[in-house]
Parts: C-alpha cells; structure tokens; sequence
C-alpha cells in the first residue's frame, strides 16, 4: 500500500493511505508530499487506558469540589463570642456553620454542657447558649447578653454580627438586652482644653508724683521788710535836712 506523507512533525508524521484515512505513524525521516510502501503506525490507545483517564479527569474534578466544600462548611472564616456571664465562643464557616464550641471561662465549660452545635447555624446554637443559661441561673429579667464577631473579612464579619444580633434579640424579646461588642464599649471622649497663653496682668498707669502746693508769703515777713525800709529812708532824709 502506498502512502503520502501530508504532515511532518519532530516524533511522528501524518499521511494519507490509499482509502482515504490519515494514520499517525512514527516520521522515519520523512518529507511532505512524499510517497512511502511502508508505515510504522502507532497503536490507538487502548480502551482500558481510556477509561482510566476519564476516571482519574472525574476524579480530580470531585477532589476541587470537596476541597471547595470543606472550605465552605467545614473551614472556620470567623469567630463568634457570646457572653453573659459564662463567656464562650463559637468558630464559624462562611455560611454561617458552627464548626467548634468552647468555654472562655468555668463558667462557660458548664453553659456548653449537652448543647449540639456541629453543623447547626450559629443563631439556633445562640438561641440554645441563651435558654440554658436562664435554665442555670445565669441570665435574669433584665439582663444583657453581648456578642463580638471577629473574621479577616469585614464584609462576614458585619453582616454575621447584624444577622445574629438580630435573630437573639428577637428570641430574647422581653427577658434581656442584646448588645454588640460596638456598643458595650463605647469609649468615653474626655474634651482636653487647648492650652491657652498666659494673660498679661494689665498695664497700670505711671505714677505722677504728687504736686506741691504753690508756697503762700510768710504774713508779716515780706511786706514788712518793705515798710521797714521805706521808714529807715524817710528818717534819714529829715536828719539831712
């Protein structure tokens, strides 16, 4: 059978038979338009071969979906902090999954006791935290219960912290107050004055000496020195005479 060599690459070669079907064949040197009697053809792959390929491609697909399944259920994104006075804390997946529970405080070992959280929404675990702790004696009439969600992702965080915030006070309607980390510490803005300068004593007026009293004639001393003389002069003229 004769063949023409159509296409030439480094390992293997394209040509053409005489019915008409391109094979695949080792390039033992061959040229493009070159007629060649004898092939080495290489072997199809072999059904078995083909079928673990499609089961090793299914396979990793089914890998990337777990891997992103446990991301989403059982990877934690944040933490949840609930206290009352028993303090405890909740790591939660991003939608919303508790994934551990722990006590923060002796207290809070004893409040967790018995209570199911895995694979449950953070809410309905907070709603089992808040009734067991009025079971025990830990949250009366009146009182506060105060959550403070943490996660690298702020956008989780707040919308977590809204959602549940939510839902608990609708659940303790009534019996307790419900606050977020935000608003149980508020800081307190004490004002601070700007330094003012130092205020100049006023300028006092200079100080006028006091003025004497114009000094009055001695009474008797001038004027009688006067008549003195003139006497003296009119005496001493009739002597002259």
């Amino acid at each position: 059978m004769t063949y023409l060599v159509m296409e030439c690459r480094q390992a293997y070669a394209i040509v053409l038979d005489e019915s008409g079907r391109f094979l695949k064949v080792a390039n033992l040197g061959y040229q493009v338009g070159q007629r060649v009697t004898q092939v080495v053809a290489e072997e199809p792959p072999r059904p078995q071969l083909r079928i673990i390929r499609r089961v090793a491609a299914m396979a990793a697909c089914l890998c990337l979906v777990m891997l992103g399944l446990w991301q989403l259920l059982l990877y934690p994104v944040g933490t949840v902090r609930m206290q009352i006075n028993p303090d405890v804390q909740m790591e939660v997946s991003r939608v919303g999954r508790v994934i551990s529970l722990a006590g923060k405080n002796a207290d809070g070992e004893v409040l967790i006791q018995g209570v199911a959280y895995r694979n449950r929404t953070v809410a309905a675990v907070a709603d089992d935290l808040a009734d067991r702790a009025m079971e025990l004696g830990y949250l009366h009439t009146g009182g506060v219960v105060t959550i403070a969600v943490e996660s690298n992702s702020s956008s989780w965080r707040q919308s977590t912290q809204d959602k549940l915030s939510q839902s608990l006070t609708r659940h303790l309607a009534g019996v307790a107050e419900v606050r977020t980390q935000e608003e149980d510490s508020e800081p307190v803005v004490i004002p601070v004055n700007p330094t003012q300068p130092p205020t100049e004593p006023p300028t006092q007026p200079p100080t006028q000496p006091p003025t004497e009293p114009p000094t009055q004639p001695t009474s008797g001393s001038g004027w009688d020195d006067w008549e003195d003389d003139d006497d003296d002069g009119d005496g001493d003229d009739g002597d002259d005479d």
